[in-house]
Parts: structure tokens; C-alpha cells; sequence
């Protein structure tokens, strides 16, 4: 064989490797893809729900209810727990109220406190205008549930949180669990008549807590 057909030889065979390069490249890009055999799961309902813990207060045919505002810490200025207002006390004498206080939520209230407030005397009913003459400790308040303790003092020592589960003996308060709570309220014996005409005024906070 002479140098020139090897060289001529040698072009063919490129010119048909190159050719089939390119029908296979044609024939790739012309068929269709075929995916991996796959196997899957969708989870579609993924929900955490969160509980409510709500506290109701009644006392006759009053009743109120944290769910009354929006930050779930009502004030209720319906229920009187020192007695009625109207009524007005000479020395010795004593006025009981009766509250219930309902988890009315649906978690458990793993505390239950009383956080009184200071306790202030006024020279009016409508507690406007400041005494300087101090009744508070002439008031003594009994707080009782059942046979259970809560406080016992004047309403002037009436000053630290109080934590009612412990003085109940209990764990909890489950959801629709009620506490029934007396309060007792007596104007000493030894009130004077500096004492006379004025209101004793102690904010009391009630707290329920998960």
C-alpha cells in the first residue's frame, strides 16, 4: 500500500469517527430521559396546639372573667371581697363575702397565687382623697378555703404574694376545677373615733400559671 492511500485511509476512518460521534450525540439528545424510580411521603397535617389557661371569678350573681381582655388579665371592680361597700361598720363588727375562682381553661394551673396590694384609707367612699389617718390596721380580713388557712391579720399586713396551692395542699388546679374562698372581714373593737367616716381600698390580684 502506498503513503498516499494510508493517508487517504486514515481520513476516512476520522471522518466516520467523527460522524458516529455525532449520530450519537443526535441520538442523546433526541430520547427521552428516563428518572430514577423514587418511593415518597408527605406528611400534609403537621399541627402543634397550644392550650389556654383563663381564670373566672363569681360571687352572687357577679362574675368576671380574664377572657374579658385581651391580654387575658382582666380587673373586675363587681366583686367587693371585704363585704358591701355600702354598708357601713361600727367597731366590731364583721362582713363575710363568698368568691369561687374556676380554671376555665384546658391546662392545668400548676400556680395559683394571691398578690394583695397596698392597702390604703381614704377620707371619702369614692377613694379619691387620701387619709392621713390609717385604718388598715384596724381592719383584720380572715381569707379561708374550707378548713384551709389562707391568711389570717390585719389588711395593712395584708402585703406579700401568697401561694395558694401550698396553703390548699394541692398540686394543681385541673382544667374546670373551682376554689371556693371566704373572706371575713372585721373593724377592731378598739377603732376609735379617729377612725370614723373613712374606706379602707386593697387591690387584690388573683394568678393562675401553667
Amino acid at each position: 500500500m502506498s503513503k498516499k492511500n494510508t493517508v487517504q485511509d486514515h481520513g476516512r476512518i476520522a471522518m466516520i469517527v467523527a460522524g458516529g460521534v455525532a449520530a450519537v450525540l443526535m441520538l442523546i439528545a433526541t430520547t427521552p430521559t428516563f428518572s430514577a424510580i423514587v418511593a415518597s411521603i408527605t406528611n400534609s397535617v403537621n399541627k402543634v396546639v397550644t392550650g389556654t389557661l383563663t381564670m373566672e371569678e363569681k360571687s352572687g350573681n357577679s362574675t368576671c372573667s380574664s377572657v374579658s381582655d385581651a391580654n387575658n388579665t382582666a380587673t373586675c371592680a363587681t366583686i367587693n371581697k371585704y363585704g358591701d361597700a355600702s354598708r357601713v361598720m361600727a367597731p366590731g363588727e364583721s362582713q363575710t363575702t363568698n368568691i369561687t375562682l374556676k380554671n376555665t381553661g384546658s391546662i392545668k394551673a400548676t400556680s395559683f397565687t394571691l398578690t394583695p396590694q397596698v392597702c390604703k384609707t381614704y377620707n371619702d367612699v369614692n377613694t379619691t382623697t387620701a387619709s392621713n389617718v390609717d385604718v388598715c390596721d384596724q381592719i383584720d380580713v380572715e381569707i379561708k378555703a374550707g378548713q384551709n388557712v389562707i391568711y389570717n391579720g390585719t389588711a395593712k399586713n395584708l402585703a406579700a404574694s401568697i401561694n395558694l396551692l401550698q396553703k390548699l395542699n394541692k398540686q394543681e388546679i385541673a382544667p374546670n376545677e373551682a376554689v371556693d374562698i371566704t373572706f371575713k372581714t372585721t373593724l377592731k373593737s378598739s377603732a376609735t373615733s379617729a377612725h370614723a367616716g373613712k374606706t379602707v381600698s386593697q387591690p387584690l390580684v388573683w394568678q393562675f400559671q401553667g
